[in-house]
């Protein structure tokens, strides 16, 4: 869980590592008034106004949703996004280095925090399909998720974590 945090982190960045994502100008305006989740929210709705294929804001609006039901909207946005930005990676007609490629990071934080949110709402086979995604691009797991779904009970501890069916 405490990987999965950090990972989440890392998708999520603080708004000092926005420059990637926004003009360098209106990233100095908003940096100096982000304080509130009021205020990341009006950032977030910008940069998607900006480019509506980026996931980060997505995610950035689900940190800051006033309810369970809008996160659960954010978050189910932010893995459509990705399936259609990542789609050519996702059917297998072009390669990427799952991951370690820092851009595919927020897709696959938004699965791993989307399953979290299918746990807790009890929608079970969603939460396994994201973990089998998850596991199947990074077999190697860095993103945490056989913990958190381990935690869950949707995995045996002892049964590994391939992407073989070992889910209960």
């Amino acid at each position: 869980m405490k990987q999965l945090k950090e990972n989440i982190a890392l998708a999520v960045p603080p708004l000092e590592q926005l420059a990637t994502m926004a003009d360098p100008v209106e990233l100095a305006r908003f940096r100096s008034s982000a304080k509130t989740p009021a205020d990341r929210v009006r950032i977030g709705e910008h940069m998607l106004r900006r480019n509506p294929d980026w996931i980060r804001p997505y995610l950035l609006l689900a940190e800051n949703a006033p309810t369970a039901f809008v996160r659960g909207v954010y978050l189910a946005q932010a893995v459509s996004v990705g399936r259609r930005v990542w789609g050519p990676w996702l059917k297998g007609t072009q390669t990427i280095a799952w991951w370690t490629d820092k851009e595919t990071r927020p897709f696959m934080t938004a699965l791993a925090i989307y399953g979290e949110e299918m746990v807790h709402k009890g929608t079970i086979p969603m939460a396994k399909g994201c973990l089998r995604l998850l596991l199947e691009l990074d077999p190697a797991d860095r993103i945490g998720a056989v913990d958190l779904f381990t935690e869950a009970g949707l995995i045996h501890p002892d049964d590994g974590h391939s992407n073989s069916g070992n889910m209960m």
